[in-house]
């Protein structure tokens, strides 16, 4: 996966959560698409076609409160070599 520490894509994924809900102020929630758990490390991922600027900002707002990394995937064929990588 594209921007991703060679250590991260050279261990099997454990499992992975779907649709990962975050809170944010004034009561909206951010669902992040994937959260894939390896060995030692935890990937926050979001797959985006075309990425909204409110998509964006909530995004932010997960990364700064959380502080967490969110892997943005924008297309099918990082997705293919994220799973090539891991597979």
């Amino acid at each position: 996966i594209t921007g991703m520490p060679p250590v991260l894509t050279q261990q099997k994924i454990l499992f992975f959560l779907r649709q990962v809900p975050f809170d944010l102020p004034g009561k909206v929630r951010h669902h992040l698409d994937y959260c894939i758990f390896l060995h030692e490390h935890v990937i926050f991922l979001e797959a985006k076609g075309k990425d909204l600027p409110m998509g964006i900002l909530k995004r932010k707002q997960v990364s700064e409160i959380y502080n967490i990394e969110i892997v943005v995937i924008k297309n099918a064929i990082e997705i293919y070599e994220g799973v090539q990588i891991n597979g």
